[in-house]
């Protein structure tokens, strides 16, 4: 995690420096908030997860796979730093999104947000 989230940084660095479509921005921001997370620099992978996020949402809407991924991955930072409140906030919301998806998808391209889905359902207390 420690070399990816090096090298994308360099790629965030070299897309702002370039002019790159927001949306390009964005999605690269979500990687290394993932990547971030994934090797416990848990605040700044929340910052940077919630505001790609937002944006991929603007751009795509909320049931896209990129923004549900975000959705998932955000979620995951939450619970790991302890904040479990917001984590149910975000396995509520991307448990909703995923019923409104097709089984077809589901076996698709939104295997991954399911994956993410179920652990962030493990990380957290049964209610």
């Amino acid at each position: 995690a420690d070399q990816a989230s090096q090298l994308l940084r360099r790629t965030l660095v070299a897309e702002r420096a370039n002019g790159a479509e927001p949306l390009q921005v964005s999605a690269t921001e979500a990687a290394l908030g993932s990547a971030l997370r994934m090797k416990g620099d848990l605040d700044e992978a929340i910052v940077l997860l919630s505001d790609s996020g937002k944006a991929i949402c603007e751009h795509l809407g909320h049931s896209h796979p990129q923004a549900m991924q975000c959705t998932g991955s955000l979620g995951l930072a939450y619970a790991a730093k302890g904040e479990k409140k917001k984590a149910a906030e975000l396995q509520k919301q991307l448990s909703a999104q995923l019923q409104r998806v097709s089984a077809r998808q589901l076996a698709g391209v939104y295997s991954e947000v399911v994956k993410l889905e179920l652990q962030l359902q493990d990380q957290l207390p049964t209610i």
